[in-house]
This record gives structure tokens, sequence and C-alpha cells, in this order.
């Protein structure tokens, strides 16, 4: 998967929920800014006096799903059905992503040698 695909979908979700934020004329909630804070692929931790970064294991069990689910308040009623067209399209192409992504992976950790 490339760095361009997951950058168009964090597009389609700041998109996505800057319009239902308009709609709605709500600010962001605590739910938001921790959905936020997943899609981040490092996060801090301190150490006594130092502050490492390491990767961010939310962001592939949460915020890679947020991603693609799209679950926005204006795909409510007959809109549902552009809401599962798009998952269907952009998810499963984002799902083929991180497989091959994966399988790639492990051929280098386990290839022949």
């Amino acid at each position: 998967m490339r760095t361009h695909q997951v950058m168009f979908l964090g597009l389609i979700f700041t998109a996505g929920v800057l319009i239902s934020l308009v709609i709605s004329g709500l600010w962001f909630v605590e739910g938001d800014v921790d959905t936020i804070n997943s899609l981040t692929v490092v996060r801090p931790i301190d150490v006594s006096i130092w502050t490492l970064q390491v990767p961010n294991l939310a962001y592939f069990t949460t915020g890679l799903a947020k991603l693609t689910m799209f679950d926005f308040g204006f795909f409510g009623g007959g809109y549902g059905l552009i809401q599962w067209v798009l998952i269907m399209t952009i998810g499963a192409a984002t799902a083929w992503g991180v497989f091959t992504v994966v399988i790639y992976a492990a051929s280098g950790l386990f290839g022949r040698r």
C-alpha cells in the first residue's frame, strides 16, 4: 500500500468529519479526538526525562478501520447506499493494499536463503 492511498483515505475522513460537523452544528467531542489521535502512526511515551516515539498500534486496530468505515452523519436514509458503495470499493482496495504489504514483509522475513 502506497503512502498516497493512506493520505487519500485521511483526506476523505477529514472532509467527511468536517462536513458532518458543519451540518450538525457541533464541534469535536471526546470520541472524535480519540479517533484523530489513533490516526497517528507514532505516539510519544515519557521515559523519565526523555520522550520516545513508539509505533502506535491503535493506528492499525482503530484508526485504519475508522478511515474505511465512512461513518458520517450525512449518510442516513437513502444515502446509506453511497456509504455501502464507498466501503466496498475503497475499503476493499485498502484491505488488498494492507494484505500485499503484509505478504511482502513476511516474504522478506521468511524468504529462502
